[in-house]
């Protein structure tokens, strides 16, 4: 049995079609749970409408997607759940799919898919997955989408739920822990699209940077490599930077120079990155042109 859980906050809009293509699923939800973060009134009104017969939670205070996904954890009675952004699809099959694969394989505790990606300027493509364990966790972007995921509900609770305290990166942050104990295992077929949204918590750059950083540093010791996760955060670090500068975030950008100066992020391993990322960005648009 899967319980299928969707955060919602001011998105009516979407949710509609999220949860269409939930009701389409060709191997059947055993439940739809909908979390509301504290809407708007109007919004939280047009939320009960669209998701009229799935379980609706609206909660007094806006808290952010893990409270919003914790709680609805706490109220699903499936032994799978299954997490869905509400601006997010699945195809048709995804959880007959990813259902069948469990059943073939009883000792795997959470399974992810491949995925379709729309992008904010409107271009797509498939961007194909890999089966994820502690170690693959160490490079960024985190490589594993909500999603696109089914979890042993147990064993999610085992690995604590989603940190209340992370509205940004709380998936990396999760996914380290759970993986930490059981790997995450794939099906290549794309199962789901993914739409990035101007209004996504991970387009505030500022936030965004933040909480990657936070939850790299918190976990670096644990890797094996002590190397990689230590390149990996200077590579966050330039790839912040170079989304503040296209943005003409000056604040962020004296952030991020005045951590350059710290001795795990050093501004003489950040400049070459730096360089070759804005000779290699403007090559592209100069193509694209």
């Amino acid at each position: 049995m899967v319980s299928v859980i969707i955060p919602a906050y001011n998105s009516s809009r979407t949710l509609g079609e999220a949860l269409a293509s939930v009701r389409a699923q060709t191997y059947p939800a055993h439940e739809i749970i909908v979390v509301d973060d504290c809407s708007r009134p109007e919004e939280a009104a047009a939320i009960d409408r669209v998701a009229a017969g799935a379980t609706v939670i609206h909660l007094p205070k806006n808290r952010g997607p893990s409270v919003a996904r914790n709680r609805g954890v706490a109220r699903a009675t499936g032994q799978w759940v299954a997490f869905l952004d509400s601006d997010d699809l699945w195809l048709p099959h995804k959880l007959q799919v990813q259902t069948d694969y469990l059943l073939a394989n009883p000792d795997c505790r959470a399974v992810h898919c491949s995925l379709q990606s729309i992008w904010r300027d409107g271009s797509s493509g498939v961007v194909m997955k890999t089966p994820i364990s502690f170690e693959d966790l160490v490079n960024f972007p985190c490589p594993v989408f909500p999603s696109a995921v089914v979890m042993h509900r147990e064993s999610l609770l085992e690995a604590g739920l989603f940190d209340p305290t992370k509205r940004c990166c709380e998936d990396l942050d999760l996914f380290l822990r759970f993986t930490f104990e059981h790997p995450i295992h794939c099906v290549s077929e794309p199962l789901m699209v993914r739409r990035a949204s101007w209004e996504g918590l991970s387009a505030n750059v500022n936030n965004f940077w933040r909480e990657s950083d936070r939850v790299y540093r918190e976990y670096q010791h644990m890797f094996r490599d002590e190397d990689k996760p230590r390149e990996t955060l200077i590579g966050l670090h330039t790839d912040f930077i170079l989304r503040a500068f296209y943005q003409r975030d000056f604040p962020l950008l004296w952030k991020l120079g005045r951590r350059a100066v710290r001795h795990d992020v050093p501004l003489r391993r950040v400049l070459p990155r730096l360089v070759a990322g804005l000779f290699r960005n403007n090559r592209a648009k100069k193509n694209r042109a």
